[in-house]
């Protein structure tokens, strides 16, 4: 199963994957995907891709969205210290 699709970063709609494949004149394969908003009022995609799981890769890339991530992490890590710290405190 693939990568988990991140909702459309403009109206939140669900996304889907869109694959196609195929044969040319001269017998070569071809693959292309792209990940595309399913929402009609919304004309949201990602680029066309030609190699599998590039389109999921960077559809899903949010570097705000990581960034802040981090940081609510951090500062989860920070008030338990701070907890503890009172928590150590107040047993003494």
């Amino acid at each position: 199963m693939g990568a988990r699709l991140k909702p459309c970063p403009f109206c939140g709609g669900e996304a889907r994957l869109v694959v196609k494949k195929g044969r040319n004149a001269i017998h070569s394969y071809w693959y292309r995907e792209k990940v595309i908003c399913k929402r009609k009022s919304c004309s949201a995609s990602g680029r066309t891709e030609k190699r599998p799981g590039i389109a999921v890769a960077k559809w899903n890339k949010r570097p705000e969205e990581d960034r802040l991530s981090e940081v609510l992490r951090l500062v989860d890590e920070q008030c338990l210290v701070n907890a503890e710290d009172e928590l150590g405190g107040l047993q003494s």
